[in-house]
C-alpha cells in the first residue's frame, strides 16, 4: 500500500527478558524490517532506552494480561511517562504533517531528535 507510515521501535525490543524466551522484536522481524518494507513517505524512530510495554498505561500492569505481557518483554527501569509523551508527540506531528500540511513539528523531531522527551536513535525519514 502506498500510505504514509511512521514506525516507532524500541531499543530494548531485541533483548530477551528470560533465558530461552524470544524477544518481543527479534532481529529480522522487528520495526526495522517493517520500515524497510514501507514505501515513502515513511519514517522510523527508535526509543533507545525503552521496551514495547513502556507505551502502556501504568494501570495495565495490574491486570493479568498486563502482568503476562510485562513479564515477557524487557522494560525500561525508569518512568514510562516520557515514552508515552514521545510516542504521542511523534504520532500527532506525523498526522498533522500529512493531513494538515503542518510540517514544522514533525520536521523538528526528524532534524533534531534531542527535542523528544526520550533518547531517539536511528531516526530516518524517506520522502
Amino acid at each position: 500500500m502506498s500510505v504514509p507510515v511512521t514506525v516507532i521501535g524500541t531499543g530494548l525490543g531485541p533483548d530477551s527478558k528470560r533465558c530461552g524466551m524470544p524477544p518481543c522484536a527479534p532481529e529480522g522481524l522487528g520495526p526495522e524490517e517493517f520500515f524497510k518494507e514501507c514505501r515513502p513517505p515513511c519514517a522510523h524512530f527508535v526509543a533507545e532506552n525503552y521496551g514495547h510495554m513502556d507505551v502502556l498505561d501504568d494501570d495495565s500492569q495490574l491486570d493479568i494480561t498486563g502482568k503476562v505481557c510485562c513479564s515477557l518483554c524487557v522494560n525500561c527501569k525508569g518512568p514510562r511517562g516520557p515514552m508515552r509523551k514521545c510516542v504521542a508527540g511523534i504520532v500527532v506531528a506525523f498526522l498533522n504533517y500529512y493531513f494538515y500540511d503542518e510540517k514544522k513539528d514533525f520536521m523538528t523531531i526528524v532534524d533534531d531528535p534531542n527535542v523528544a522527551p526520550v533518547k531517539l536513535d536511528e531516526v530516518e525519514f524517506n520522502i
